[in-house]
């Protein structure tokens, strides 16, 4: 088990916290339909939470300042810097090594969005984006909403599969997950920049009572992540229910089994075919990853491996078991392979980014 918070004690016991915690989640979204937004009060309370925290830095801010005039020539300008360091962050732009995909660029590609948000009853993002991450996630820059695809992922799916990652993805435009918020994600963001500042510094020095100094950050740090799992899990199997009503349930849940072995597909790349990779070498690597491997194991290894109290999703395990569970789905939309052949043709100026990143870090 990866330490997360820099000493064992507490990494078993928020690690033991997260897997009660996904048992619990997982067995009450099996208990019925899954709203599109969670319970109210919960949903306050997550906010209230959020509330509070943001108001950490104006706060060291002050107290920095007041300590300089008073005379605190070390405590002082640390808790300037520390206020600042963990100061609000409002995206306005995509992160550095995201490339947006122009309408004009990728017809076949947008068509098929369009079709599987209208399946999904989601609105279209308002950026498409692509990267070298082998993932896919969203996320809104002021009100725009962007959706970015990881190119060794998208690559490495069978066409259908792609359908269901979109699904999953543009689900998360409808799901009404409080994480999401612009509160709550810089609550979130102000905690963690702050703890992660402080950490190694205070590891180094002080040893295993640095977690006792960090006390007071870790407490509402953990209460916000508790408080906000319950939706945010809710969120994401309901995403995971979305795609299957629009790209059919074996295809999603063959795409949540392959997120079982993705941790191998950069390996299996090498091994097969080295660095630069085009989009059939993504595929037949990911047809790699998948051979041989027990994923009944493989599953029940990810609730315990995947259960931590920073993690944006449910396990894998847990996730692929739900969307069995949840009944049998035709799709609604079909990708061919000869339509997913096209969508690489098109992007392939950024697969040869991507080949060229490889190349320049190999």
């Amino acid at each position: 088990m990866p330490s997360e918070w820099g000493n064992p004690l507490l990494d078993r016991l928020a690690h033991r916290l997260a897997y009660f915690l996904d048992a619990r989640a997982f067995a009450r979204a099996s208990g019925g339909a899954l709203p599109r937004r969670g319970p109210r009060t919960g949903r306050l309370l997550v906010l209230a939470l959020a509330a509070l925290v943001v108001t950490l830095p104006p706060v060291l801010l002050l107290l920095g300042l007041y300590l300089i005039v008073a005379g605190a020539p070390i405590f002082g300008p640390f808790l300037v810097l520390l206020a600042v360091a963990g100061r609000p962050r409002f995206v306005r732009k995509l992160p550095v090594g995201v490339w947006e995909v122009p309408r004009e660029a990728a017809p076949t590609l947008f068509a098929a969005l369009e079709r599987v948000a209208a399946a999904a009853g989601a609105p279209m993002p308002d950026v498409v984006a692509v990267e070298a991450g082998v993932n896919a996630w969203t996320m809104r820059i002021g009100r725009r909403r962007v959706l970015c695809l990881g190119l060794p992922l998208w690559a490495a799916l069978p066409a259908q599969q792609r359908a269901g990652l979109i699904g999953h993805e543009l689900g998360h435009f409808v799901n009404q997950d409080v994480r999401d918020g612009r509160l709550v994600s810089t609550a979130l963001n102000t905690l963690a920049t702050i703890i992660d500042a402080l950490g190694g510094a205070l590891l180094r020095v002080f040893g295993p009572l640095a977690f006792v100094i960090l006390l007071p950050l870790y407490l509402p740090y953990t209460a916000l992540l508790v408080a906000a799992r319950r939706d945010g899990q809710r969120a994401e199997y309901l995403a995971d229910q979305i795609a299957a009503e629009a790209a059919g349930t074996a295809a999603v849940a063959a795409l949540v089994e392959f997120l079982l072995v993705t941790s191998g597909l950069a390996a299996a790349l090498k091994a097969l075919h080295g660095r630069p990779a085009s989009p059939a070498d993504w595929r037949t690597a990911g047809q790699a990853a998948r051979r041989g491997r027990d994923l009944d194991q493989l599953r029940q290894r990810s609730l315990r491996v995947e259960a931590s109290l920073r993690a944006t999703h449910p396990p894998a395990g847990r996730r692929a078991h739900m969307v069995g569970a949840r009944g049998d789905h035709p799709p609604a939309v079909t990708m061919s392979e000869p339509e997913a052949q096209r969508i690489d043709a098109e992007l392939a100026p950024w697969f040869d980014r991507l080949r060229a990143a490889d190349a320049a870090y190999a």
